[in-house]
């Protein structure tokens, strides 16, 4: 764009102001590059150890000489939840402005010496868990709390020699002296006890566990596994033959029809002439003609051998006597056979009696399982927090732990009881014989019949119809006659194996060839290639992967291994109300109080003086006198 100044147009040039903005930008972005990045984790290191300062300096503050263990070996602690509910801290962040774990932090004292103590300081903040530890010193002790007043000496006797140059008078002063009495009240604990005010108090153990390890965030190492391939490649199946339907077909120039096939072919017409011919059903012989018909067979007759009777039925059978065994003897239902009786065992009722009867004790430094079944039972008696030994200064919790038992009967509803067991008797049951046929088949009367077949006497004849006569040749009866003379119209006669049909045609009659006609199918998920006998049925699979991991501890995921590293260990927490002792117990405290004992003493000193007068009111004469200047 231009603009017109009197003679002069000014233009603006767009691509140079674009580059040196790009330019001045990539510069910018340099110099944030280089500058120093703010030192965080030593911002953060900072609070963490202020924090852990303010719980020193108000620990140092707090333990004063009545407040302190008494045993060396013994400690007191207090949770930084106690410290703030005690107004000796005030309410602190962690870095991420997060409230602080109110028990995995706290202050301990431990007695290690005569007048040594160790202050441990644990702080844990978020992810961050350290203490530090220092020492501190036993003061303001009055060794006895007893303090007494020395007696007072006389005075010496002065010597109020005179010179010798001046007169000295004498005079006489008597000693006197006064009881002065002083008391003084003491206050102590008993042992054990620690003195606050006019109050005493002992923190007592009253449940002890393992402190739980605190860990920071697991991390995953996801990586790629490891493919395994088997298996794979082409597959076939037998295809499935199915039968569709039939057809018939016929040899080259038949014609089908049906399940025959027919071949024409044209007859030889021979012109009629006289003949001569046979009756309706008869058959050309010759100069005769004769029919065929079946005689009527009379069968021998047939009769039972000998020793057998024919029954209505017409059968031959033969009855004998059965034989009969012997009766059996049998055990009723549940019971087994036990010699000259039977017998049937069940197990006693088993039943516990009412009261429980004590049968053991024991006693752990830990807490076992409490319990109770029907028949036994351990219950917790008694627990007391004592020293190990007797001239140690470490304690321990001590469980006693009760067995009892329930005694056991056992009974029987019915039959004798032995042991766990009751025994029941009861008699054979006996049954008669039954019969038994050795030859024949016992029927409903009590017999055994034996069943055979009549016997044929004699042969059998054949009776012919009137007329005809019998040809003992093939069986059959004969009946002939003479021809009758006809005079025939014109005939066609068929090649040898042809027959006369309609129309003048010749023709022969064999059976069709009967052919199935068959389906090819593949199973289901396999392709088809090629048609009829030729079908081939395949299928391509692919190879079988599966995945697996190198490392043991890593968890198969689809495709990829996943190995959980556990985070790192933050130190040991404890559930609320438990504080940390010796860094991996958990221990919980009650505070007990008691009187205080309060001891007054009186301590009796004397007050001497000397006077002139030989009685004082309020004093005693001690006996002792001394000359004096006047």
């Amino acid at each position: 764009m231009y603009e017109d100044q009197g003679n002069y147009r000014v233009g603006i040039n767009w691509k140079d102001i674009i580059i040196k903005l790009i330019l001045l930008i990539l510069f910018l972005v340099l110099l944030m590059w280089m500058m120093p990045k703010p030192q965080l984790d030593t911002f953060y290191d900072r609070i963490f150890n202020e924090n852990i300062q303010t719980m020193k300096e108000a620990a140092r503050n707090y333990y004063t000489v009545d407040r302190l263990p008494i045993n060396v070996g013994e400690s007191t602690s207090m949770t930084l939840q106690e410290m703030q509910d005690s107004k000796l801290v005030l309410p602190f962040v962690d870095k991420d402005n997060n409230t602080c774990n109110m028990t995995n932090s706290f202050v301990q004292v431990t007695k290690t010496g005569e007048n040594e103590y160790a202050l441990k300081v644990q702080l844990s903040c978020g992810d961050q868990t350290d203490y530090i530890l220092d020492t501190i010193g036993c003061y303001d002790v009055c060794p006895s709390g007893e303090c007494e007043v020395p007696e007072e000496e006389p005075d010496k006797e002065v010597n109020d020699t005179p010179s010798i140059n001046t007169p000295v008078q004498k005079v006489t002063e008597y000693q006197f002296k006064k009881a002065i009495t002083n008391s003084n009240t003491t206050y102590s604990c008993p042992v054990g006890y620690t003195r606050n005010g006019k109050e005493c108090y002992k923190i007592v153990d009253v449940d002890r566990i393992n402190a739980e390890m605190q860990y920071g965030k697991d991390t995953e190492i996801i990586t790629n596994a490891i493919p395994v391939s088997s298996g794979g490649g082409v597959e076939y199946a037998t295809p499935q033959k199915t039968i569709v339907g039939t057809d018939y077909t016929c040899p080259a120039g038949y014609e089908s029809n049906g399940s025959y096939c027919y071949l024409y072919t044209a007859g030889t017409i021979i012109e009629g002439e006289d003949s001569y011919s046979c009756p309706a059903g008869y058959t050309e012989y010759g100069s005769t003609c004769y029919k065929v018909t079946s005689g009527t067979r009379v069968e021998a007759t047939a009769t039972c051998p000998s020793g057998y009777s024919e029954s209505s039925d017409g059968r031959c059978y033969k009855k004998t006597s059965p034989t009969v065994t012997s009766g059996s003897k049998t055990c009723p239902s549940g019971y087994s056979p036990n010699g000259s009786n039977c017998v049937k065992v069940t197990d006693a009722t088993k039943s516990y009696s009412s009261s429980w009867v004590q049968k053991a004790t024991n006693t752990y430094t830990y807490k076992v399982s409490q319990y109770e079944t029907a028949s036994e039972k351990r219950v917790l008696t008694n627990s007391v927090y004592k020293k190990t030994c007797t001239t140690c200064y470490t304690y321990s919790w001590y469980y006693t732990y009760v067995t009892y038992y329930k005694p056991v009967t056992y009974t029987c509803s019915t039959g004798t009881k032995n042991g766990t067991k009751c025994y029941s008797y009861a008699n054979y049951n006996t049954t008669a014989g039954s019969k038994v046929c050795s030859v024949g088949t016992l029927q409903s009367d009590g017999y055994c019949y034996q069943y055979t077949s009549k016997v044929t006497s004699g042969s059998s004849t054949v009776i012919c119809p009137t007329n005809y006569e019998y040809n003992s040749a093939d069986g059959k009866c004969y009946r002939y006659t003479n021809k009758v003379h006809n005079s025939e119209p014109d005939r066609v006669v068929c090649p040898t194996g042809y027959r006369e049909g309609s129309n003048g045609k010749c023709y022969k009659k064999t059976g069709a060839e009967l052919e199935y006609k068959y389906q090819y199918t593949c199973p289901s998920g396999y392709t088809q290639a090629g048609s009829g006998e030729n079908t081939t049925c395949y299928k391509v699979t692919a190879p079988n992967v599966t995945y697996t991991c190198n490392d043991k501890d890593a968890v198969l995921n689809g495709t990829k291994c996943i190995k959980t590293v556990k985070g790192s260990e933050l130190g040991y927490t404890c559930p609320s109300g438990y504080f940390i002792r010796d860094e991996k117990y958990c221990v919980k405290t009650e505070r007990q109080t008691t009187k205080i004992i309060e001891k007054t003493t009186t301590t009796t000193s004397y007050k001497y003086t000397w006077s002139k007068s030989k009685t004082l009111d309020g004093w005693t004469f001690t006996g002792k006198t001394r000359e004096v200047n006047a």
